[in-house]
């Protein structure tokens, strides 16, 4: 595990930026400024896929905990946010992203802290 440490010291910090980031969404859209969120939208999205792909190199040497089936909640979450920006309908987003997305990437990250952490530390 030790060749990993550098992509999940990686992971780790790039899913607390996915916090933030939606951090950052909801305040935004909460202002009335929903257009300028669907760039850092985007950018979330494709932060989730690499966060993915980076895992999928250790993922079977890491010890079970749940952490395989968080993504899949998550990928549901950004589809159903994502096609509420493709109606431009930010009410929709925002409610989506407040119950349904945030909980789920929060619990997602914390999921990748327990898992990593350990060999990130050691």
């Amino acid at each position: 595990m030790e060749k990993y440490v550098d992509v999940m010291t990686r992971t780790l910090e790039l899913s607390e930026s996915c916090v933030e980031a939606l951090e950052h969404i909801k305040l935004r859209i909460n202002e009335g400024v929903f257009e300028d969120t669907m760039r850092l939208m985007e950018d979330l999205v494709n932060a989730v896929y690499q966060i993915e792909t980076s895992m999928q190199s250790f993922l079977d040497q890491l010890p079970l905990n749940g952490i395989e089936d968080k993504p899949t909640q998550l990928r549901s979450a950004l589809e159903h946010v994502v096609s509420a920006y493709e109606q431009g309908n930010s009410g929709k987003a925002l409610e989506i992203i407040q119950f349904n997305l945030f909980p789920s990437c929060k619990h997602w990250k914390a999921e990748i802290d327990k898992a990593l952490h350990p060999f990130v530390l050691s």
